[in-house]
């Protein structure tokens, strides 16, 4: 099930582009959010977390 998990993580990172840089990155569209980018680095942060606990 975690991997499932996992596997959809991926696909909406990606989707988001997570992981780009520049325009098209997260961070780039979030810049003037810094309270949304701020609860999506500790919801990144926390899932990470139960990720590594899982022992994935």
């Amino acid at each position: 099930q975690v991997r499932d998990e996992y596997g959809r993580f991926k696909i909406w990172s990606g989707n988001i582009a997570a992981h780009h840089t520049g325009r098209r990155s997260l961070e780039y569209r979030l810049r003037d959010a810094s309270h949304i980018r701020e609860q999506v680095v500790v919801l990144l942060v926390e899932l990470e977390e139960t990720l590594e606990s899982s022992k994935y």
